[in-house]
């Protein structure tokens, strides 16, 4: 579990945000700055890229979790995940991945980062 700090923002990044920290060499300095959180679904997201790129997913998972609060879907949130997928669908609208962040923030009360739209709560 990432380290507290009261005084810092905390934030949930979506893959694409952490894939550009990443590249970008900025993690650390993204991670000083504020207390970030990932979901369960960024996670796998990332870890499934790095494990086809050859990498040691069990070393880099390691690292995320020091850097980042992982914030794991209860039964709760899958089920509005579900919820929430199935009107989107129906309606042929809006990025389901940008969505369930914004569904995660809520539950959890944190703001966002997305490549795909930024959110304050």
């Amino acid at each position: 579990m990432a380290v507290q700090n009261a005084r810092r923002t905390r934030v949930v990044i979506d893959t694409s945000v952490l894939i550009d920290l990443i590249k970008s060499g900025k993690l650390i300095q993204f991670a000083e700055k504020y207390d970030g959180c990932i979901t369960s679904v960024t996670l796998y997201e990332y870890l499934r890229g790095e494990l086809y790129l050859g990498r040691n997913i069990s070393e880099i998972k390691n690292f995320l979790e020091k850097i980042f609060d992982i914030l794991y879907m209860d039964n709760d949130a899958i089920r509005k995940a579900c919820e929430l997928w199935l009107s989107l669908a129906k309606k042929r609208k809006a990025h389901f991945r940008t969505r369930y962040l914004d569904k995660c923030n809520l539950h959890y009360k944190k703001s966002s980062l997305s490549n795909h739209k930024h959110s304050t709560l």
